[in-house]
């Protein structure tokens, strides 16, 4: 009996969300707080999942870019190209990893995103 109530504990915690635990999924819109660092604005992403697949866009100050990468939670790793009149340009490809914190929370690269429009 003791050993069952260990598993149920150990699976409900391991399902869970909300602070603290990093969510299913990074799929929404995001936003860095660089507004007070620069008059450029804060850095954006609008990101969809599906599986562990992510795909989204990105833009901070004039500069848009396409992103592609996975999420296995807690870890993010995100490839960013620069994209003008919607083609990618060569030679501006960056690699960003971090950690979803939580449902409203993650970290790429040192910078700190929040979700936006919960």
């Amino acid at each position: 009996m003791r050993f069952a109530l260990i598993v149920v504990a150990v699976a409900c915690v391991a399902c869970s969300t909300g602070p603290g635990f990093p969510p299913h999924s990074i799929a929404g819109s995001w936003s860095d707080e660089t507004t007070q660092e620069t008059p450029a604005g804060p850095e954006t992403l609008a990101l969809s999942q599906s599986g562990t697949a992510v795909t989204g866009s990105g833009a901070w100050a004039a500069a848009k870019y396409g992103i592609t990468g996975q999420y296995v939670a807690p870890k993010i790793t995100l490839t960013f190209v620069v994209v003008v009149n919607g083609q990618p340009v060569n030679n501006t490809t960056t690699v960003e990893m971090g950690t979803a914190i939580d449902e409203n929370q993650i970290v790429l690269g040192g910078t700190t995103f929040h979700r936006v429009g919960n």
